[in-house]
């Protein structure tokens, strides 16, 4: 019975060896995402997460505030937010362009030798800049639906990056969640 506790206690020990270059791998790749996040190169953050000290205790999740406060901090939500306000007042724009124009010009010339004559030459023209317009309008409606289209694109780009952050923010949540059951039964074990 004891060479089998040593045997089963020398296989424990192998185990746990055999995790540690799995361990340092995924400790290595650990250090160079924080580098990134921190915009540095990996050997600058090497020393600064080898300096020995205390972990600064977590207040837990209730510091973090309320999830949507972090969803609409994201970059990327912001981004998404930008461009669907920015769809939105193209719409308004091409609604505007939609509406009559009036176009008042400062001068005047006529070839016409009555009065008549001059008030023809002048509803003519108020007819052509009034026709030029109204042959427009289905280019413009077709801009209102094409800007519509584009809005609508947006708001489901903005969905998809909200829905996205909120998984995001519900694995990092539930994550921590499992940390902290993780850490009280590591504890229990250290004291056992």
């Amino acid at each position: 019975a004891v060479e089998t506790d040593r045997q089963q206690a020398r296989l424990q020990l192998l185990q746990v060896r055999a995790l540690l270059p799995r361990l340092a791998d995924e400790r290595n790749q650990l250090r160079n995402r924080i580098a990134v996040l921190l915009g540095k190169a990996p050997q600058e953050v090497t020393g600064m997460l080898e300096a020995q000290g205390t972990i600064p205790a977590f207040a837990g999740p209730s510091a973090l505030g309320v999830p949507a406060d972090l969803v609409r901090r994201r970059p990327d939500v912001a981004a998404a937010e930008s461009r669907l306000l920015a769809a939105g007042e193209r719409i308004g724009a091409a609604r505007a362009a939609l509406l009559p124009q009036l176009t008042l010009g400062g001068s005047l010339t006529s070839a016409a030798a009555s009065p008549a004559g001059l008030i023809d030459t002048i509803i003519g023209q108020a007819f052509g800049r009034i026709a030029q317009s109204l042959f427009a309008g289905g280019a413009r409606r077709a801009e209102v639906a094409r800007n519509r289209a584009l809005a609508d694109e947006a708001l489901a780009a903005y969905r998809a990056s909200v829905l996205g952050a909120l998984q995001n923010v519900e694995n990092a949540l539930s994550a921590l969640r499992s940390a902290d059951e993780r850490l009280m039964i590591d504890r229990d074990g250290v004291e056992a």
